[in-house]
Formats: structure tokens, C-alpha cells, sequence
């Protein structure tokens, strides 16, 4: 099985970003370690991703293998940290003849 993975393997360049990540089919992958250490690399170092047979995506930089985990997308509100936020107050506008209005 194992000599079928990197027979059957997918083999695409890319290039490291200024974020320490690597692009590949539009979504960001982190290189790490097999112990799950995140490695850092320059930005503009180049690479190779393997996808094995069984889905597995490695990186090959600089002659050695890491493990590429998916970073999570950006969210502008995080659960944990930023209180939720409440509705809009409405204002009340007035008007000339002394009746108002709700604008939201």
C-alpha cells in the first residue's frame, strides 16, 4: 500500500507566503512537524506538496517532509474572546409638528 501512495501521488510547486503558509486548492496549510510542531519559513521558499493516493498532503521543503495541517479561516468576531454584540438602538427623530419617528 505504501509503494501505491507515492507511485499515485499528486505533485504541485508552490511558495511559501509572508504568513508561513502554503496555498493549495484555495484553502491555507500550516507545515508541521510529526510531533505537531509548527515550522516557520521565510517568505518566497519555494515547496512541494504531495497528495498521496489516500488523501494524505505532505510538504516537501528543503529535502525534508512535514505533516501540512489546514489553518482556520478568518473570522471577524471570535466566540471565545469578543462579548456578543446587541442590536442597534433605534433614534427617535423629530419632526416639526412635534410628532417623532423610529429611524434604525
Amino acid at each position: 500500500m505504501e509503494k501505491i501512495n507515492r507511485t499515485l501521488a499528486i505533485l504541485s510547486t508552490r511558495t511559501i507566503d509572508s504568513g508561513h503558509c502554503i496555498r493549495f486548492n484555495n484553502k491555507y496549510y500550516f507545515p508541521v512537524t510529526e510531533n505537531g510542531d509548527r515550522r516557520y519559513f521565510a517568505g518566497k521558499t519555494n515547496c512541494m506538496v504531495i497528495e498521496t493516493f489516500d488523501g494524505q498532503l505532505l510538504a516537501n521543503i528543503a529535502d525534508k517532509l512535514y505533516l501540512i495541517k489546514e489553518v482556520a479561516e478568518h473570522v471577524l468576531v471570535s466566540k471565545e474572546f469578543d462579548a456578543p454584540k446587541e442590536a442597534p438602538k433605534k433614534e427617535k427623530v423629530y419632526s416639526s409638528n412635534g410628532s417623532f419617528m423610529e429611524k434604525s
